[in-house]
């Protein structure tokens, strides 16, 4: 799979998760402050972000603001699988 369709996949999963989001999701939308990712989703999108790439995320690589954008998801987690 590749970046791109990581991605789709990731939008994909957020939009399934807050059905009251009708919008495009922005690269660079914060994800946090927009409600579209809480703490529980955090930890689910994270095991997504796992299979997507097939290779676990190091505990030291985790933490939030590595995840509040599409854009950093990308950059931290999939340009780099």
């Amino acid at each position: 799979m590749n970046i791109d369709q990581c991605l789709a996949s990731i939008k994909t999963w957020l939009l399934e998760q807050n059905a009251d989001h009708h919008a495009e999701i922005d690269p660079d939308l914060d994800l946090v402050e927009s409600g579209l990712l809480d703490s529980l989703k955090v930890m689910t999108l994270v095991v997504l972000i796992e299979k997507l790439r097939n290779q676990p995320i190091a505990l030291e690589q985790m933490s939030i603001e590595r995840l509040k954008t599409l854009t950093l998801i990308r950059q931290n987690f999939l340009q780099s699988a």
